[in-house]
């Protein structure tokens, strides 16, 4: 397949004044629903990080742009990392790299919305997309790897009814979602109060109409940037990345998932968190491994940020042993 080039749009440097306007105090919010804590000073990240040619690209971008990455899916073949512009001038962004790591194509959508969440549907051959104002688009994985402009197959799917909006309370956000094992799980970001995840079975029948049903929800912590489950033997994990500035750690949480578990905030549950680097944002599980994205390169956030990577792998198995 014939690599796509990268084009982007000029620099606009107001960014800058704009990254530091508005600070969290958010030591105190990520104590409101207590967690247990691994205490142990342990560094999970892998040594082997992500293949250098996705890491560079993305710095490239990054340093030539107003872009801030937000989400992070993985499938057989390929990375999905989606964007959008801090400025609000120029459209979100798809970039989609294969397992070497090369740039197989970059996808401008056709709108500006923040796309906080991504997930691939290997079942559908879909793109799982979070839009605005509540909504989910899904696109063909033919159309991400093969045209420069795409358009969503399913188009402004309301999923977002009671998911209110952290800073608009008289609107609704989808801010993180994942698909696994044939449901489509949506959520949305909240300072300081529980969040709220809903599950979706997806039926999609020859007709090509996507039918989507919901079959329960759940509440979460607050400060959720992302959702993504993993199996071990009989076992189903829930992962949940928290973060909520750029001078505070992020949060990793593990958490044994059951459909019939209505609150994961309930501290009597069986879970573990552990701190990573700060603003981290998706995360993906592919196998035994964490896929995690942060947002801390890009360049509002850069000059006030430690974090020298965009992407880090973890050994899911290094935080199970946490586990009680």
């Amino acid at each position: 397949m014939e690599k796509k080039k990268l084009i982007l749009p000029t620099l606009s440097l107001s960014a800058l004044l704009i990254a530091g306007s508005i600070t969290y105090d958010a030591h105190h919010l990520f104590n409101r629903y207590p967690a247990d804590f691994c205490e142990d000073n342990v560094d999970f990240y892998s040594e082997e990080i992500f293949p250098d040619a996705i890491e560079d690209n993305l710095q490239y971008t990054l340093n030539h742009s107003n872009f801030v990455p937000q989400g992070l899916s993985v499938s057989d073949d390929y990375f999905f990392i989606s964007m959008y512009d801090f400025q609000h001038e120029f459209n979100s962004m798809i970039n989609v790299y294969d397992k070497e790591g090369n740039l197989v194509n970059s996808c401008e959508l056709r709108n500006k919305a923040h796309v906080g969440g991504i997930s691939y549907d290997k079942e559908h051959q879909l793109l799982w997309v979070s839009s605005f104002l509540g909504h989910v688009d899904a696109y063909r994985l033919y159309d991400l790897t093969h045209k420069e402009q795409v358009y969503p197959l399913y188009k402004d799917l309301y999923l977002g009814r009671d998911l209110r909006s952290y800073n608009r309370p008289f609107e609704t956000a989808v801010s993180y979602l994942a698909y696994d094992d044939g449901s489509l799980y949506v959520g949305n970001f909240t300072l300081n109060n529980k969040g709220t995840v809903k599950r979706f079975k997806v039926d999609i029948g020859t007709d090509r109409i996507v039918r989507l049903k919901e079959e329960g929800r759940f509440k979460v912590p607050n400060l959720v940037q992302g959702i993504s489950f993993y199996k071990n033997e009989d076992t189903k994990y829930m992962i949940l990345s928290r973060s909520c500035g750029i001078d505070v750690p992020s949060i990793i949480q593990i958490y044994k998932y059951d459909d019939s578990i209505d609150d994961y905030t309930n501290p009597l549950l069986n879970s573990k968190a552990f701190y990573f680097s700060p603003m981290i944002e998706q995360i993906s599980t592919d196998d035994d491994t964490l896929y995690s994205l942060y947002e801390s390169q890009a360049t509002p956030y850069r000059d006030k940020s430690e974090e020298e990577k965009t992407l880090r792998k973890t050994n899911i198995n290094d935080l199970l042993n946490y586990m009680k």
